[in-house]
């Protein structure tokens, strides 16, 4: 048995993820209530009746459905699986564009998504889909496309009778991303000539959802950078602050070196000289904590 999941991003935000925070609430109390309604008494799965009406139905086309079936999970797992996803990117999407600008790119990638899904279903397929997954990959897009170069930590567990071993791993969030992308594009392939009434991943929301993620970031990313100071508005004079500097001691190799600039520990991690477990310690802290916190 192998186990992989994400569990942070190299990103600090700077404001409270309120967006991200309500979205993850919504799918949660939803979530909730479709197992109140089977503990009232449904016949029914646990999470069929919610499903059903909630739920967006290709030859249905109901218009509430195209935004409630963001908010509608199928099961414990999916429902977690996406809200650790929309935490770690959504709330970093969320902090870089602002909170309304956030409101109308999840949903408008909601709604991406889930076109791409009836597109490649058929608008005669009468399977519900339902899930945050396309909104959540339109995040991921976005931050592809505003955080290329930040680092992704994972967990990993590995299982096989009585051989045990559980870690960790960084890896560029372009690099992730990407195969991230390229696995939901070959599946989509490999299950588009697939029949039948059973449900499955929507590979192709995932893939709509991304790409419009990735076409609405790259877009006003572009519309930012364009805009220029009327020549006949005065330019600002450049404020210069001094921020003091912040010595870091490392423990690293059984030993004790500094002091060291944050800037310089940084680098000493990209290239590999200082591993990410080592300790780092600096004023005013009370105790050693791994350097890739730092």
């Amino acid at each position: 048995m192998f186990i992989l999941f994400p569990v942070a991003v190299s990103y600090e935000t700077k404001r409270w993820p309120v967006v991200t925070f309500t979205l993850m609430g919504l799918c949660t109390i939803s979530y909730a209530l479709s197992l109140l309604i089977w503990f009232l008494g449904s016949e029914a799965g646990p999470h069929v009746p919610i499903i059903t009406i909630l739920g967006i139905v290709p030859s249905q086309g109901s218009f509430l459905t195209w935004f409630s079936h963001m908010f509608v999970h199928a099961g414990l797992f999916h429902l977690l699986g996406n809200m650790v996803y929309l935490f770690l990117f959504g709330s970093v999407v969320e902090d870089t564009i602002g909170r309304a600008q956030f409101v109308t790119f999840y949903l408008v990638g909601g709604l991406a998504a889930a076109a791409v899904h009836i597109m490649v279903a058929g608008t005669s397929s009468d399977i519900p889909m339902v899930g945050a997954s396309g909104a959540i990959s339109a995040c991921l897009g976005g931050f592809l496309i505003l955080h290329s170069r930040t680092q992704i930590e994972f967990k990993y567990f590995f299982w096989i009778f009585l051989f045990v071993r559980a870690g960790e791993f960084f890896l560029a969030s372009w690099v992730m991303i990407s195969l991230w992308f390229l696995i939901d594009f070959l599946s989509l392939f490999a299950t588009m000539n697939q029949t039948g009434d059973s449900g499955g991943v929507a590979f192709g929301a995932h893939v709509g959802g991304m790409l419009a993620g990735f076409g609405m970031m790259f877009i006003m990313k572009q519309f930012t950078h364009t805009q220029s100071t009327p020549e006949s508005m005065p330019k600002a004079k450049p404020r210069v602050r001094a921020i003091p500097r912040q010595n870091v001691y490392v423990f690293h190799n059984e030993e004790q070196i500094g002091p060291f600039s944050k800037g310089q520990v940084r680098q000493m991690l990209k290239t590999g000289s200082l591993q990410p477990n080592a300790l780092y310690w600096m004023d005013g802290m009370i105790d050693w904590l791994p350097v890739h916190e730092l």
